[in-house]
């Protein structure tokens, strides 16, 4: 086997996953993966390399050693591939205990051979480093296979023609040491230079599917990271509610679905009475429980299409399409009753009221602002009045407040 064309090989699949799966695997959140590949290439050619060093080195070195290394390799980059693919790997304990045996098979058999040439311990030499590899293979395959129930990505058919090369070539070694008489290993034979290039046409389609594989994994962290940060960005972080930002987008679809069937649409703020006293008192942190216990309890409230945000600091907007006022006040009464029957865990067990304002969103109206600003009024007005209570914006004519206390 020629050194100097193994070593430039060996160079070229380094450049291959260094230089293009790196940057990939940074994005892809594949660190891990991408450094067991680089030392299964190194563990491969290391032992490739031992094995071209028969006669020159000493047995224990091109024997026990390299396949070893070779051994090593298989499972090296094996779980690299499980883990880049994401399939599960329930061999691998077993995977490890046939290695781990077939080691030391190796080192029994080594000790015990007394001459290079001696078939009878170089065909068990090479089954020990052969079997563990192809069951190996065969397993991982196997798994791809049943991982990809659909049609099979382009990078994973290249990972699973890159295994079959790996798997076919350990066979026919096998095979072909198994049935020569003159008991010639063909991987480590310097007149047999097909081995070489069998090889590297499997760690080509290796080093493609990788990098293929990391850039579609890469390509779904991007697209699960940005779907996220839309949903952050339309979410209040403290309670799970959607914002301002979220009642912008559904106002359309809302406005223009109620106008459609002919649907009056409710809006209401709610307040939390004298929250301050809550902060002053308990402490921000019992405040924010307070508000995460409050929106609980609302939401149970609601229904389907009923929309409760967080509208800004211990305040809450609720968008009710296919209400009326009169159903609206049915709504309001509720939720005092419910906030104020219930016993806070945050404060220890006790409890708050809320103010409410109602306002009806006006036909000609294209968004809630209007809306939302009359039911801040008659929420305002709750709060002159009292508290614990509700107050519902008048008819759009008066333009006056109409003051309905809730019992």
């Amino acid at each position: 086997m020629h050194t100097p064309t193994l070593l430039l090989v060996t160079a070229l699949q380094f450049v291959m996953l260094a230089v293009a799966a790196v940057p990939l695997m940074r994005t892809a959140g594949a660190a891990a993966l991408t450094r067991s590949a680089l030392l299964a290439v190194v563990l491969a050619t290391a032992g490739v390399a031992l094995f071209s060093q028969r006669g020159v080195l000493p047995n224990i070195f091109t024997i026990v050693v390299a396949n070893t290394c070779l051994l090593l390799s298989t499972q090296v980059w094996v779980g690299a591939l499980y883990g880049l693919c994401e399939v599960p790997r329930p061999t691998r304990k077993f995977e490890h205990a046939v290695v781990a045996l077939c080691i030391v098979g190796l080192s029994v058999v080594w000790a015990a051979d007394t001459s290079v040439g001696d078939i009878a311990f170089a065909k068990p030499r090479v089954v020990l480093a052969v079997i563990p590899m192809c069951l190996t293979s065969a397993w991982w395959m196997r798994a791809l296979i049943r991982a990809t129930p659909n049609q099979m990505s382009l990078s994973r058919r290249y990972l699973l023609v890159s295994t079959t090369f790996g798997l076919l070539l350990n066979l026919v070694r096998v095979v072909a040491f198994i049935v020569s008489p003159s008991g010639t290993d063909p991987i480590a034979s310097s007149a047999n230079g097909m081995v070489l290039i069998f090889a590297n046409v499997s760690v080509l389609f290796a080093g493609l599917g990788t990098m293929l594989e990391l850039e579609e994994r890469s390509r779904n962290t991007l697209r699960s990271v940005n779907a996220q940060l839309a949903v952050d960005a339309l979410t209040d972080p403290l309670t799970g509610l959607v914002n301002r930002r979220a009642m912008d987008r559904m106002a359309d679809g809302i406005i223009r679905g109620a106008r459609r069937q002919g649907w009056p649409v409710t809006v209401m703020l709610l307040d939390i009475d004298y929250f301050k006293r809550i902060n002053d008192r308990w402490g921000h942190p019992a405040g924010d429980a307070v508000l995460k216990e409050i929106a609980d309890v609302c939401t149970a409230r609601l229904r389907g299409h009923d929309v409760l945000l967080r509208w800004g600091g211990e305040e809450f907007a609720l968008i009710l399409p296919q209400c009326s006022l009169e159903a609206a006040e049915l709504v309001a009464q509720r939720f005092l009753a419910d906030v104020r029957s219930t016993r806070l865990k945050a404060i220890q067990g006790e409890g708050v009221t809320l103010s409410i304002g109602v306002a009806l969103l006006k036909p000609h109206e294209g968004d809630f602002d209007q809306a939302i600003a009359r039911a801040d009024n008659a929420m305002y007005e709750a709060k002159r009045s009292g508290r614990d209570r509700y107050v519902v914006y008048g008819a759009a004519e008066v333009g006056e407040p109409l003051k309905v206390q809730g019992e």
